[in-house]
């Protein structure tokens, strides 16, 4: 998916499982948008915002990704990330500059290589805390039923799964996940894929 010069709009529900292809969901020159509940699996990059300020991405599960789960690009400032499931060689790939106003917390991380780099290189989750950022983040597998599948119900969450109850309350975003299971009662539950229809 690629947007271009967009403003004030929502992506949501959108599945992209496609291993070896380049982007899931790419925003080019857009602002004030809400990318909520989608499922981007196996590309090089999962989400990228280029010259995209002013949005929030909440609960959507971003996974398997080459380079990194979430790409930060220049001009994409005051960006809120909550609530997500994020892997990547990188988890985060940031421009210094727009790292600066990005908020992100209540995330979930599974990283193949180290979880990001921007104004410094953040080999593990807790250094990428040190500049207080996801402070009540949690990196684990998050046992989805099958993370090799090509199909959006192998993304959902075993019984058990460790991510669950990680997220924060966004119900005045948010009712339910991609599924259509509710996520109340809060804490809201981590991504989009939480409900397997087992607490």
């Amino acid at each position: 998916f690629n947007l271009y010069s967009s403003s004030s709009f929502t992506v949501t529900g959108n599945v992209a499982i496609g291993r070896g292809k380049q982007r899931g969901l790419v925003l080019d020159n857009s602002s004030g948008f809400r990318i909520l509940r989608n499922l981007l699996v196996g590309q090089v990059v999962g989400v990228e915002l280029q010259s995209s300020p002013s949005g929030v991405v909440y609960q959507n599960t971003v996974w398997d990704h080459v380079t990194a789960g979430f790409y930060l690009g220049t001009g994409s400032s005051n960006v809120t990330l909550r609530n997500n499931l994020w892997q990547g060689f990188f988890a985060y790939y940031l421009n210094s500059v727009a790292q600066g106003s990005l908020s992100s917390d209540h995330n979930g991380f599974n990283f193949t290589g180290q979880m990001g780099v921007g104004s410094g290189s953040y080999s593990a989750l807790t250094d990428w805390q040190a500049t207080g950022q996801d402070a009540t983040a949690i990196q684990a597998d998050p046992l989805f039923i099958d993370a090799t599948g090509s199909q959006p119900e192998k993304f959902k969450l075993q019984p058990g799964s460790p991510v669950k109850g990680y997220g924060v309350d966004l119900s005045a975003e948010l009712s339910t996940d991609y599924f259509g299971n509710p996520l109340s009662p809060a804490p809201a539950k981590v991504a989009s894929s939480t409900v397997t229809g087992a607490a």
